[in-house]
């Protein structure tokens, strides 16, 4: 060692090392105020646990809205004011728009988890996977399904009040699982739903992200986990094998259905549809896989306790209750329930959806920030890596007045309320959580459902006093509200059959004969309305299938209806609005083709459908075949007539889980063994079969010989109706049974809108099939919404429903929402 080196630079260095230490020091005298600190440690020793933010609220009042606090080395910034927390997470989010090092997470498995991920290509890559999906318009395609299960929780909650927590938070989870993999939760018994539970319980004991003492000290990763402080790392190790298959499981679930045809459509296969496209498959499947297990990781927790909070703030005030179902009735009625569609009129359940977000948040310091440069703020001083926190911005007094106390009248215009702004919930700049639109809607749908169907008020004890339920949740990373006591019962006798989405009436006062078949649930198969035409699950002609496809049209469409061209076969479709403007294209050439169109459910398709192929269809099909005189009256006085089904192929459960493709070509083969067997011979059926995905079609494709041979005639619904004005637009015609069956199919319409090019020729069997055999069912004006195999449907030789005239299409206005949501399955 040169020891004259050493005596030289020694005396520097350490004029060096004081200097920067000066320097330190007189940027620490700008530095945000804060508590004093403790040496070495800072300000460890009175920090408060996680989840309780009105520690620093407290602080705040002394030493202002953004705090300085130094933990162990570690800097930290505590901003207590929305203005500030807008002011830098927000307006200088290139500054803050990253996270601090979550070890423990990264340990258990979340390397890709958007919420915990720092701020660069990894990120950039993940946002835009979630924004290509859950932009506020595409979220409006997840109503239904929203709709649909907040109907089940209703009811749910109304048959087991006790059994709140596991409900509510079973809606959560399906909700996410459909969007995120097109995953049916079966039940509480759900393989799935079980390891979900498992995931969250580790999520929750993981420790605060980016603060454990490892977060500190990444040394102890090394030590064992009896050794103080390396408690967390050991935990993550053990957790990380839950948490792969948790995110596996599902995903490997929908790679299996997409390479069998029987996918769902969800985020993952819309996402591996485009797997070919991309540079480096193995790494871009890693991100699917990851971004997909953020959707339910991350949206169904918060929605699940944001739920609870509501609850607990129903029992509590009364008054806010008794306001909102005010609303409610004066706006919607008794006879139906709340849709989103009714947002704008019902502003009272905004007001208590964001305040039950404000009055007591899951995350009520959110996910910390860390400051990527140095910077400046009012003078104060804020360090290169600080993490910076985001802490209980509902406690704001500037803006909130009693912020403490649960108010949604403070939202309301003066004077009745003091008009004051929601809260931001979902985060701020750049790191605002991208699901945002979906998670609102569905906790907008599940609130006003509750408040329309439901009375809840507080419990009575043994000794016949109320009892008034603590509020206390527990410091994990979501808040998570500790079990209360309550009540909760039907508002009405109406109220329990509006929360009853499947099933009968057991629950209820009304009965399958009720006279007006008004609120029958797959009970009403005959109308009992006057003036309402039959129900047709059958066709006149003996020997005769009405075939047809649901769902439509898809990505995959033009192979399919290349094999109907080459087969010499028309069908009727029913499709969906949103995929006829997806694919536009396909579309146009189905009704080129010479296929008739129809509607399955919403009527608003309708609209979709006159935009891309100029046509207005006049026939629809009520989703599941639920119908009663409620959704017949407005769909006859639309001119709709409503075409259900006698044999179901259950097609489309084969990638659900819940049927085997073993099952579907059992029940295609049930038809073919009753057409051979002459269960036709007076009268025909009508096939419920879809359009959804490559299973469905290629299985269509796999039986249609069989059918052919099977049954004397394949035509499409209007044809074997007779009905040669299958449209509102008269200048457009197709075939009658005669000509069709004839092979005389070529109708001119080169005068109407639409240009129809089909030269196809009858679709008669080849065989000898005389037609003879035993009779098993008898002509009947019933019509059964069940689609099952057994006889007695209605039939009709004419179209039945009322005329409409073009100038209607533009203004069926409220109407059409009232059908689509009647018919969605909802009741």
């Amino acid at each position: 060692m040169d020891f004259n080196l050493l005596f030289y630079t020694t005396p520097l260095l350490i004029f060096v090392w004081l200097f920067r230490r000066r320097l330190g020091l007189a940027r620490q005298e700008s530095l945000p105020p804060g508590p004093p600190a403790d040496p070495i440690i800072g300000h460890l020793r009175i920090l408060p646990p996680v989840g309780q933010p009105e520690v620093f609220h407290k602080w705040a009042k002394t030493y202002g809205d953004v705090m300085y606090l130094e933990v162990l080395g570690r800097k930290m910034i505590i901003l207590d004011s929305v203005e500030a927390a807008n002011d830098l997470l927000d307006k200088r989010s290139a500054i803050y728009s990253c996270r601090p090092d979550c070890v423990i997470f990264r340990l258990m498995g979340w390397g890709r988890n958007l919420s915990l991920m720092p701020y660069g290509k990894l990120f950039h890559r993940h946002r835009k996977l979630f924004q290509t999906h859950f932009g506020r318009q595409e979220c409006r395609e997840y109503l239904p399904m929203q709709h649909q299960q907040a109907a089940v929780m209703v009811k749910e909650l109304m048959e087991k009040p006790d059994d709140y927590d596991a409900i509510v938070g079973r809606f959560s989870v399906v909700v996410m699982m459909k969007n995120a993999y097109g995953y049916h939760i079966s039940g509480e018994d759900d393989p799935l739903m079980k390891l979900i539970a498992e995931m969250i319980e580790v999520m929750n004991n993981s420790g605060p992200p980016a603060s454990t003492p490892v977060e500190f000290f990444p040394w102890l990763l090394k030590c064992p986990s009896w050794f103080p402080g390396a408690y967390y790392a050991g935990y993550a190790r053990k957790a990380r094998p839950t948490i792969e298959r948790s995110v596996d499981y599902p995903f490997d679930f929908v790679r299996k259905r997409m390479s069998e045809g029987t996918a769902t459509p969800s985020f993952v296969t819309s996402h591996l549809n485009d797997l070919g496209s991309v540079e480096d498959e193995e790494d871009y499947l890693k991100d699917v896989k990851g971004a997909a297990a953020q959707i339910y990781t991350a949206g169904a927790d918060t929605t699940w306790t944001t739920l609870l909070v509501f609850l607990v703030a129903m029992v509590l005030h009364p008054e806010v209750q008794e306001k909102a179902q005010a609303q409610i009735d004066a706006v919607v009625g008794p006879d139906r329930l709340p849709s989103i569609e009714d947002r704008e009129s019902l502003p009272y359940i905004d007001h208590i959806l964001q305040e039950t977000m404000r009055w007591n948040p899951v995350l009520p310091m959110g996910f910390p920030h860390r400051s990527v440069e140095d910077d400046v703020y009012r003078g104060m001083f804020i360090p290169k890596g600080s993490v910076v926190f985001a802490n209980g911005m509902g406690l704001d007094e500037n803006i909130y007045h009693q912020a403490t106390v649960f108010n949604p009248d403070r939202y309301l215009s003066k004077p009745q309320g003091k008009e004051e702004p929601y809260l931001t919930a979902f985060g701020f700049g750049r790191r605002i959580c991208p699901g945002r639109f979906l998670a609102e809607n569905g906790m907008w749908i599940a609130i006003a459902f509750i408040l329309a169907t439901c009375r809840i008020a507080k419990a009575k004890g043994e000794d016949g006093e109320e009892i008034t339920p603590a509020v206390e949740f527990s410091n994990a990373l979501v808040n998570h509200l500790k079990p209360i006591r309550f009540s909760l019962v039907p508002r009405t006798t109406k109220a329990a059959a509006l929360g009853t989405p499947s099933g009968n009436f057991s629950n209820v006062s009304y009965t399958p004969a009720d006279p007006d078949c008004w609120w029958s649930y797959h009970q009403c198969v005959e109308p009992k309305l006057e003036g309402i035409p039959p129900d047709i699950a059958v066709v006149p002609e003996p020997d005769t299938l009405g075939y047809g496809f649901d769902d439509g049209p898809n990505c995959s469409h033009n192979a399919f209806y290349q094999y109907l061209t080459d087969q010499n076969q028309k069908a009727t479709m029913f499709y969906i609005g949103s995929n006829v403007i997806d694919w536009p294209l396909e579309a146009q050439r189905a009704v080129a083709d010479g296929h008739e169109i129809c509607i399955p459910g919403r009527t608003d398709t309708m609209q979709a459908i006159k935009l891309v192929t100029d046509v207005t269809p006049t026939c629809w099909r009520p989703p599941f075949g639920d119908v009663d005189d409620r959704i017949r009256a407005i769909a006859n006085a639309l001119g709709l007539q409503t075409i259900l089904w006698k044999y179901d192929s259950n097609d489309w459960k084969a990638g659900t889980g819940n049927v085997t493709t073993e099952t579907v070509d059992a029940n295609y083969q049930s038809l073919v063994d009753d057409a051979k067997n002459g269960v036709f011979s007076t009268e025909g059926a009508i096939i419920l079969t879809h359009e959804l995905n490559n299973y469905t079609m290629s299985t269509a494709m796999k039986w249609y010989p069989q059918l052919k041979e099977a049954f004397k005639y394949i035509v499409p619904v209007a044809v074997a109706l007779n009905n040669t004005q299958p449209y509102v637009e008269t200048d457009y015609s197709m075939p009658s049974f005669e000509q069709y069956i004839s092979g005389e199919t070529t109708v001119d319409n080169s005068d109407s809108n639409t240009t129809s090019t089909s030269t196809a020729s009858a679709s008669a069997s080849t065989s000898s099939k005389s037609g003879s055999g035993s009779k098993t069912g008898s002509a009947s004006t019933s019509a059964s919404a069940s689609g099952s195999n057994s006889a007695g449907q209605s039939s009709a030789k004419t179209n039945g429903a009322s005329p409409v005239s073009p100038d209607m299409v533009s203004s069926f206005g409220a109407a059409l929402a009232a059908l689509g949501y009647l018919a969605m399955g909802a009741f």
